[in-house]
């Protein structure tokens, strides 16, 4: 007899191999992931980009963030402007432990207002987990902190450049939500308990695994 099931699963950011318990009686012969249709992460970016460099820097107020040079974008298809800004992003909520790294993701709403979103640490770059996008909003730029002086980073309190907590700011101009070209993947060979997932995205992706052993007679 063959078994065919259909499999709702979350992929860990980033995860590598991330076993998916099948429940069928033998390792399955056909697998296929369908990555769900969501209003978030990648699917959601693809209706907010930005089409210029924007050049983020310190601002002027060394808390703060500045896009030397005007931003077009668009949200939801339609296109809007922002000028180029002084001390723009407030970087308040953004802290990052001592030795930790994270992304803050630098927006700009369709009211023409700063939002950030702020990403889940981690001891490497690579682990950093990426937020959503804010609502209503393009992402145009990340900044990347990594303190390794003395003390935590505290956004809006602490100048990025600080010589003491020593931030490591490091700015990037981007063309919308970094995850936006990422993938689901089927990784390692499935076995008699699991199949394995993939993701090279920074934030978790609903799929769904169709697995099917086929009987015998089938060619």
């Amino acid at each position: 007899m063959s078994q065919i099931l259909k499999l709702t699963a979350t992929i860990a950011a980033l995860a590598a191999d991330q076993a998916v318990p099948h429940g069928l009686v033998r390792i399955p012969d056909w697998i296929f992931l369908v990555e769900k249709n969501e209003l978030t992460g990648p699917k959601k970016a693809l209706y907010a980009q930005c089409f210029t460099d924007v050049a983020t820097a310190i601002g002027t107020t060394k808390t703060d963030i500045q896009n030397v040079a005007a931003a077009a974008f668009t949200v939801g298809g339609v296109h809007y402007a922002k000028a180029a800004t002084d001390d723009f992003w407030d970087l308040t909520g953004f802290n990052v432990t001592n030795a930790m790294y994270n992304i803050c993701l630098l927006c700009i709403d369709t009211a023409g207002d700063m939002q950030i979103g702020i990403g889940t640490e981690g001891a490497t770059l690579g682990a950093v987990v990426l937020p959503d996008t804010p609502a209503d909003s393009c992402v145009v730029a990340q900044v990347v902190v990594n303190p390794t002086g003395t003390g935590n980073f505290v956004g809006g309190t602490d100048d990025l450049d600080d010589g003491v907590i020593v931030p490591g700011a490091v700015y990037s101009d981007l063309g919308g939500h970094p995850d936006l070209f990422g993938e689901v993947t089927l990784g390692k060979a499935a076995d008699i308990t699991n199949v394995y997932v993939d993701n090279s995205m920074a934030s978790a992706r609903n799929v769904e695994v169709i697995a099917a052993c086929l009987h015998s007679l089938i060619a």
